[in-house]
């Protein structure tokens, strides 16, 4: 396969997955017209990525128990920088999120309050919990959230 016709391939591999899997390959269909083995490559990767992300969902899914089993969860009640923690809403990959308030007096605030999790702060972690939070430090978008702050637990969480 020349660069050119892989990269010919590879945009439209890419194409493709910003449409449902239910519709790849009609999308496929449509964009390459008479071009056959466009086609067939193009399914080929879609296969092939299928393939692999059902072997990652699956270790990851196994990895992210295992870790998640033995996680501490923050107590309501918890105080972590003027927020005070009222309950878990959320665990991902990286850590677990919590609705809290403003309990240091000075405003009435609702906040959800994202914490790394203790054993998951490797520096890949670390280095993408900095980055997502310089990036909705940047964001303005009614339906995205806000990054009010940021800081550390007295544990040295992020």
């Amino acid at each position: 396969m020349t660069p050119e016709r892989f990269h010919e391939v590879e945009q439209l591999f890419l194409a493709a997955l910003e449409h449902p899997r239910s519709e790849q390959e009609a999308f496929v269909r449509d964009a390459c017209g008479t071009d056959e083995g466009l086609g067939a490559s193009v399914m080929e990767m879609l296969a092939a990525d299928d393939a692999a992300e059902q072997v990652l969902d699956g270790a990851v899914q196994s990895a992210a128990q295992s870790l998640w089993s033995s996680a501490p969860a923050v107590e309501p009640g918890r105080q972590i920088g003027p927020y005070l923690t009222v309950l878990e809403i959320g665990r991902g990959g990286m850590g677990v999120v919590y609705h809290a308030i403003r309990s240091d007096g000075e405003f009435h605030q609702a906040v959800a309050l994202k914490v790394v999790r203790r054993g998951a702060d490797s520096a890949h972690i670390l280095r993408r919990f900095r980055a997502e939070r310089q990036i909705l430090a940047r964001l303005e978008h009614p339906n995205i959230a806000r990054l009010l702050d940021g800081g550390r637990t007295p544990e040295g969480e992020p």
